[in-house]
């Protein structure tokens, strides 16, 4: 009964993460052709895109919220899942987004000569990299 218990946390939490990455994915990638000067119909369109997956990110943190505070409060579900295996899971994917972040930056001021962005393009650009490795990282960890 216990394994099951714990199998099947470790499988919704997973599910989570996997809502949480797409749906981020897709609501930066919104943000940011929404900067560009593209016509007005076609930023209304990737407005509203981006909006809808903003709200499916956010149902996804409010739910690994929960989540998290399931298997703090339950014994069994914080020695299975709370252990240092996944400590070291979330400092290895955190590690692996700051490398990433500082080749994005160095590949912008390489870049940056050529391509003409405004700043705004550049950050949203430095924050999907980031967020996006960090997750995709945990999710091929805890796979």
């Amino acid at each position: 009964m216990e394994a099951s218990i714990i199998e099947k946390t470790e499988k919704a939490r997973f599910n989570v993460m996997l809502l949480q990455m797409i749906s981020f994915g897709i609501w930066m990638i919104g943000g940011i052709l929404a900067q560009f000067p593209f016509d007005k119909p076609v930023i209304n369109i990737c407005g509203i895109i981006s909006a809808i997956f903003g709200l499916l990110f956010f149902y996804g943190t409010i739910k690994n919220l929960l989540l998290c505070r399931e298997i703090k409060n339950s014994k069994e579900l914080s020695n299975a899942l709370g252990n240092e295996m996944y400590k070291s899971f979330d400092c290895r994917a955190r590690t692996s987004g700051l490398f990433s972040t500082i080749i994005c930056v160095m590949f912008i001021y390489l870049v940056d000569d050529y391509i003409n962005f405004p700043v705004k393009v550049y950050c949203l650009i430095l924050l999907f990299v980031a967020v996006i490795t960090v997750g995709v990282h945990r999710l091929v960890l805890y796979k």
